[in-house]
């Protein structure tokens, strides 16, 4: 008889300490960004945007690597030789560019600034996401 009392406050205290840690273990990140201390002002804003000006496409020479591509020299596209791999740079960043911006257009009205701002850096945001 003993022993099944034992067992059963040895439960009921294990149920109380599990449920009251749900506080004590939801903390915010005291050393990196989250997204609930993070978009507040118009600096938020503009970093959140930033990283996709440093990632945005301006080779002049991506139409050579095209089957459509007549240049003076060949290339693996063009001869046929080219072999797929299985990561590409060019695809990753373009998945991450969208992934930082469908973030950016969910959390850019939490920031405490002006309605033009806020129009402003969501329209920037649209013209990378197109």
């Amino acid at each position: 008889m003993n022993k099944i009392i034992y067992t059963v406050l040895t439960a009921l205290m294990v149920i109380a300490a599990l449920s009251s840690c749900s506080d004590f273990l939801d903390k915010e990140p005291k050393t990196e960004l989250s997204p609930n201390t993070f978009w507040k002002t118009e600096s938020d804003l503009r970093f959140g945007l930033n990283s996709l000006y440093a990632n945005m496409n301006r080779s002049y020479t991506l139409d050579n690597q095209s089957i459509d591509c007549f240049a003076a020299i060949g290339n693996p596209v063009s001869s046929g030789t080219y072999t797929a791999s299985n990561t590409d740079g060019i695809w990753t960043t373009a998945y991450n560019n969208i992934r930082v911006v469908c973030d950016f257009l969910e959390n850019y009205d939490k920031a405490e600034v002006s309605d033009a701002v806020k129009a402003r850096y969501r329209g920037e945001a649209l013209f990378f996401k197109a």
